[in-house]
């Protein structure tokens, strides 16, 4: 009924407002009656009164106005219905998070009559752009004018968020009826975790494989080159090809192929761990935070490895895959452009599946790591990662275990210390290193330091219960 265009270009005298409205209930019928009615049927009523009454033709008239008031009211929101438009933009498709961005929403009154009365459905971002909700905009809309209200908005979570224009209600100007118009006008932004560059060393180095395929990991100038590809910010300097970049007049690296066969295998929990039904254990958006700091945790690890040429084989379960769980090898940066938006856009998992069993998807004859990345520690999640480092073969001799934890600290209220404590002492006894990952840390490109735990402060029990 009614048709959505783009906004066409700012008239004179163009009002801008900000953008107020309230929390929709739910959607309105498309036809509907307001207080308005009840005051015409006050009127009605009373002008037949005193037609009878009085015999006059004036009281005949305003009877008669009365009578026509109705169709009136009807005219006036059928005229406007299909000129009015509304339509929802972005500034930017796609954005990192905590960049700063802005939405707008765009109402037109292109006819020479008024209409103060106005109500739109729209859906925004929330107050602290944790998801999109429904909300319900009303406009007084002057002659010849468009309104034009743009919100800014940082985005604190990755994901897609729906910005759009779903309904718009007309009401006469007594507000005797009400009409609906379906709109559907969407803009659609997509919000990317950030790519984070570790400053420390790899987690696999010389040492984690043999002499003779060391050769192919360790070093820009002893493997053998396989392609070259423009400049991407946190390439490695030694790997930058220097003559090519002075010929190009930009920056061009090198890609090496990876013989040696071995790969870190990076185990990515993406289960929501807490109960974010409980308000007094802690907030409702704790689960998307932690989800978060996992997946900037896992990029920012993957890229770290790909660039000191190794090569890494990512693992999650992914309610996308049909069997549940997604694997994903990568040799290069390059393959792992490919990988980024499904890694990027990853949902949590509604299944609870044991961290253990994804360590079965690896091959412990090509294995010289196996990481973990969790936003959780207790009793269970111990016991499955120590599970998972004895079936898969490796040992803190033969390769590197390691646990990227990151707790949604500023989330939870009364965080378990002593809980945390007996798990790292726990992790350490089995030999397999912890080291705690924050927002903060993450995003200055650094992990905190390795937990150390010394074997003196484990108890005798406790050490039993790891072997």
């Amino acid at each position: 009924m009614t048709g959505v265009k783009e906004p066409k270009p700012r008239r004179k005298g163009k009002r801008e407002t900000e953008l107020r409205y309230d929390t929709v209930p739910k959607k309105r019928m498309r036809f509907g009656i307001g207080g308005g009615f009840y005051v015409w049927l006050f009127t009605l009523f009373f002008g037949l009164v005193f037609t009878q009454a009085l015999h006059s033709s004036m009281s005949g008239l305003f009877f008669v106005s009365a009578m026509l008031m109705p169709i009136g009211a009807l005219i006036y929101i059928l005229i406007g219905l299909p000129q009015l438009t509304a339509s929802a933009s972005s500034d930017d498709g796609e954005v990192e998070k905590y960049a700063k961005t802005a939405f707008t929403v765009f109402v037109e009154n292109p006819l020479p009559l008024p209409y103060p009365f106005v109500d739109v459905d729209i859906t925004v971002p929330s107050d602290h752009a944790v998801r999109c909700e429904s909300r319900r905009l009303t406009l007084s809309l002057a002659p010849f004018s468009l309104y034009e209200m743009k919100t800014p908005v940082v985005f604190a979570y990755r994901g897609r968020y729906e910005i759009s224009v779903k309904s718009l209600y007309v009401w006469d100007m007594l507000r005797i009826f009400r009409i609906r118009a379906d709109i559907d006008s969407e803009a659609s932004v997509f919000v990317v975790p950030r790519r984070i560059t570790l400053e420390s060393a790899a987690d696999t180095g010389s040492a984690d494989v043999d002499s003779d395929s060391s050769k192919s990991v360790i070093g820009a100038e002893r493997s053998e080159m396989n392609d070259v590809r423009s400049y991407r910010q946190g390439d490695h300097m030694k790997q930058i090809h220097w003559k090519l970049s002075s010929k190009q007049q930009e920056l061009v690296t090198k890609e090496y192929t990876m013989n040696s066969g071995k790969t870190a295998y990076l185990l990515v929990d993406m289960y929501p761990r807490w109960d974010s039904s409980d308000p007094e254990q802690c907030d409702d958006d704790v689960n998307e935070y932690a989800a978060d700091t996992v997946v900037e945790c896992t990029i920012a690890v993957a890229l770290r490895e790909l660039n000191n040429r190794n090569s890494c084989t990512m693992i999650w379960y992914d309610d996308r895959s049909q069997s549940d769980v997604a694997v994903y090898s990568m040799e290069t940066p390059l393959d792992f452009e490919k990988v980024y938006p499904v890694i990027a856009t990853a949902p949590l998992s509604t299944t609870a599946h044991k961290i253990s069993d994804l360590a079965a998807l690896t091959d412990g004859a090509r294995a010289i790591a196996l990481l973990f990345v969790t936003p959780r520690l207790d009793v269970q999640i111990v016991s499955e990662l120590i599970d998972a480092c004895a079936s898969s073969g490796i040992s803190s001799v033969t390769g590197t275990l390691k646990v990227y934890y990151c707790p949604p600290e500023p989330k939870v209220r009364n965080f378990d210390r002593d809980l945390e404590r007996r798990c790292l002492e726990q992790l350490a006894a089995s030999g397999i290193i912890v080291e705690k990952v924050t927002g903060d840390s993450l995003a200055a490109g650094i992990v905190s330091s390795e937990i150390d735990i010394k074997e003196d402060d484990i108890g005798e029990d406790e050490i039993n219960a790891a072997g």
